[in-house]
């Protein structure tokens, strides 16, 4: 009898510990993938500011209004 809830008792472990990794894992995931939308916003806001400050072609600038 003893040994069938022994048994029981490890299986239960062994499944909770397999859901928890699956859970882990997903999460992970979940977060790399924000990480890497996060350094992708970063790299293209740096870029439109590169485009504002460079005042030496205006005719290309995106940001260029023509006040004529």
């Amino acid at each position: 009898m003893y040994k069938k809830i022994i048994k029981f008792v490890l299986c239960l472990i062994g499944l909770a510990s397999v859901l928890a990794g699956i859970y882990y894992f997903f999460q992970k995931k979940k977060q790399s993938q924000l990480n890497c939308v996060a350094e992708n916003n970063e790299k293209d806001e740096a870029e439109d500011i590169v485009d504002f400050l460079d005042l030496s072609n205006l005719k290309f600038s995106r940001h260029y209004v023509d006040l004529r």
